[in-house]
């Protein structure tokens, strides 16, 4: 995503356009877990919680009401489309290359472990 959005910054010409743009591969969360887990070499599980109890998580950890208000409605918008798609339109568009999920967890292998 960042290298189009520097050729649409650098270039111009690109003013009230919108260009849908996903990963190079549809991924379950099991799968991004997995993927994770090679990068930095121990196991990392994908456990799926309600999302109440998601709520309640952030609320004890101390995130203000209206910030897990704004990610309920994030998570209430992507699951309106629980399946993955791949749209690749965009970097075809820009001759970029995507980034898979594998090397982009190599590339943050730190940050994750």
């Amino acid at each position: 995503m960042a290298r189009i959005a520097f050729v649409l910054l650098r270039d111009g010409g690109h003013e009230g356009r919108s260009y849908d743009m996903t990963g190079p591969e549809a991924l379950t969360m099991t799968e991004i877990a997995e993927r994770i887990s090679q990068a930095v070499g121990t196991t990392i599980r994908y456990v799926p919680v309600t999302p109440e109890e998601r709520r309640q998580a952030l609320l004890a950890a101390g995130m203000p009401a209206y910030f897990a208000d704004a990610l309920d409605d994030q998570t209430r918008e992507r699951l309106k489309r629980p399946k993955s798609r791949l749209c690749l339109d965009a970097y075809a568009a820009f001759a970029v290359v995507p980034t898979t999920f594998a090397e982009f967890a190599r590339l943050n292998a730190a940050t994750f472990g």
